[in-house]
């Protein structure tokens, strides 16, 4: 087994994505985009909605995502400097959002999650590696979009810091820490192996026995390092930790890969606890904490032992996989 966590990789464009069955529904796919947008405005903003410049753009800003999620030089026209960046920062008044940074966050989601539905009815149920891929991929365009909508309602948005220690005082192995937030720490160097040993030390032991493994990942984390303050920053980083602490149990493992990124062994918990377990942790992330004016929102993955794989190795890619799948789709768990 490797001797470090696996690290998220950029996603790769996805040569067999459907993309020449779903380009030319573009127009219907903002279609659904709008009513996506309508069902989950409230009823005096639709009118602002339906005078949007969704109608005329949107199949267009369709197209290109979809495109995009094939081909890195389509990618390349949606980025900085692109033919299509003015295009792409325009998202947030397509969806009639003003100045709203969280509205023109939330019309991206929706998009995501429109886009993400057509995909899988067009692609078989059994092609779980395009899935895979095109969950990530998808992903990486609407990361790019939200970005993009930033710029144009004049945030700042700046490159990615360096990632600092983890913070928070979760634990590299063994129960939750149950000490005060920004307590010690585990060494960095020893904290990746020990847990990964706990892991397939469980995995060892379960012996027909259920165990899930969780990954919950803040999605906004690089944003938030990278445009806050380190006092912001930290707050936003140490309610994350504070949250995903506090809903796990006693027979958990839980350990902070980074800052907003954290792992839990659950032992003695089959598919169904260990989703209750995912949707306790993202509702308590989205509680009482927000990021410029909405909500902070985790993403949760979920492998159970023996359903998703038989090894540590296994249950890594499929949580891995599950995560990126929730982010494609908008919802915060995903099995």
């Amino acid at each position: 087994m490797a001797p470090s966590v696996p690290r998220r990789r950029r996603a790769r464009p996805v040569a067999d994505a459907p993309i020449d069955l779903l380009v030319p529904r573009a127009a219907d796919l903002a279609k659904g985009w709008l009513l996506a947008l309508l069902e989950d405005a409230p009823l005096q903003d639709a009118p602002a909605l339906l005078g949007a410049a969704l109608v005329d753009e949107g199949p267009q800003l369709c197209e290109a995502v979809l495109r995009a999620l094939a081909d890195d030089r389509e990618l390349l026209r949606l980025e900085a400097d692109g033919p299509l960046r003015p295009l792409a920062t325009r998202v947030g008044e397509m969806a009639g959002a003003g100045g709203d940074a969280a509205a023109a966050v939330r019309a991206v989601d929706a998009l995501g999650g429109v886009l993400w539905a057509a995909l899988r009815q067009a692609l078989p149920a059994d092609d779980a590696e395009v899935i895979s891929e095109l969950a990530e991929r998808l992903a990486l365009v609407c990361a790019l979009l939200r970005v993009a909508a930033l710029e144009r309602l004049s945030v700042a948005v700046s490159p990615p810091a360096e990632p600092h220690p983890p913070i928070g005082g979760m634990a590299a192995a063994g129960p939750p820490v149950g000490g005060p937030p920004g307590g010690p720490q585990a060494d960095p160097s020893s904290a990746e192996p020990l847990w990964l040993d706990a892991l397939e030390e469980a995995v060892a032991r379960a012996d027909g026995a259920p165990l899930s493994l969780l990954l919950v990942e803040l999605d906004d984390a690089e944003r938030v390092a990278a445009t806050e303050s380190a006092v912001a920053a930290m707050a936003a980083f140490e309610h994350f930790a504070q949250a995903v602490r506090q809903a796990v149990r006693r027979q958990d493992i839980l350990v902070s890969e980074t800052d907003g990124r954290a792992w839990i062994i659950a032992r003695e918990t089959g598919r169904s606890a260990a989703l209750a377990l995912a949707a306790r942790i993202a509702e308590a992330v989205g509680n009482g904490a927000a990021w410029r004016g909405a909500p902070l929102i985790a993403s949760v993955g979920v492998a159970v032992l023996g359903e998703d794989g038989h090894t540590a190795d296994e249950l890594i890619d499929a949580a891995e996989e599950a995560r990126f799948a929730a982010a494609a789709s908008g919802t915060d768990v995903a099995p």
